[in-house]
């Protein structure tokens, strides 16, 4: 277990004892007694949890104070009462939670090796739940798409349209949506599907994804990914039917997938 997991599954709401709480990680479960406000200030730095560091050399001698903790040669121990009370701020579920069965994209392609083995990895991280690796290896299949699909389309000709010469690196999802929209209608006789509400879910997939890349407590319930699950579908189907009627009107494969 590491301190990330404890602090996402705490109901901990102050800086005080999320100090406490790193000082029982430490002690209790890593036993490195005494701890030291130098291994608690580097463990809460390691895990990216929001505690003032200007205050955080503050809090141990409160919890000394509130009888949490107490004094052990150049550090700190928990107190009897510290480790009754510590293990009541926190809820860790089943671990490793039993895997799942199901797949989160439901899509058959067994084409490009690139596309296979994404696909594959999306699915594994879905069926161990670790979710916010999904999302973001989900985001990472439809941008490498949307790539595809405007390089195909266009060559470089457009090439700015999905590359940037000037840096040398393929332009960010968010500026490949917008140019996709812009001339969607060059797209649109290849599916009806792309229209606004098609754009809309892409975007909105973007910005949850975006936010579990970003954040260090993602925390997406079984609910939540069963939704996502039917979205990214919804939107790998299309774009792949897309990407495959590029290729075939360049020339490149067959028609014998849609």
């Amino acid at each position: 277990m590491d301190f990330d997991r404890l602090i996402k599954h705490s109901t901990v709401s102050t800086e005080k004892h999320t100090v406490g709480l790193a000082l029982y990680f430490l002690d209790e479960i890593q036993g490195k007694t005494p701890v030291t406000t130098q291994a608690i200030r580097d463990i809460i730095a390691d895990a990216r949890v929001d505690v003032d560091s200007r205050n955080l050399s503050a809090y141990p001698s409160q919890l000394v104070d509130d009888g949490y903790i107490i004094r052990m040669g150049d550090g700190y121990a928990l107190s009897h009462d510290g480790q009754e009370h510590y293990p009541e701020l926190f809820d860790l579920p089943e671990y490793p939670e039993e895997r799942r069965e199901d797949d989160f994209l439901n899509v058959t392609y067994s084409e490009e090796r690139f596309y296979k083995q994404l696909i594959e990895d999306i699915n594994q991280t879905h069926r161990v739940r670790v979710y916010d690796a999904t999302l973001v290896l989900t985001r990472k299949l439809f941008e490498s798409l949307l790539i595809d699909i405007l390089r195909g389309h266009y060559g470089n000709q457009e090439i700015r349209l999905f590359f940037n010469p000037d840096t040398a690196q393929y332009l960010p999802f968010s500026i490949l949506i917008d140019n996709f929209e812009e001339h969607k209608q060059d797209f649109q006789h290849y599916s009806l599907s792309l229209d606004s509400d098609f754009i809309d879910e892409l975007n909105k997939f973007r910005h949850d994804a975006n936010e579990s890349a970003h954040s260090i407590e993602v925390d997406v319930s079984e609910e939540e990914i069963e939704e996502k699950s039917e979205e990214a579908t919804r939107i790998a189907e299309i774009l792949f039917n897309v990407w495959r009627k590029v290729q075939v009107a360049n020339g490149v494969g067959d028609n014998n997938n849609d």
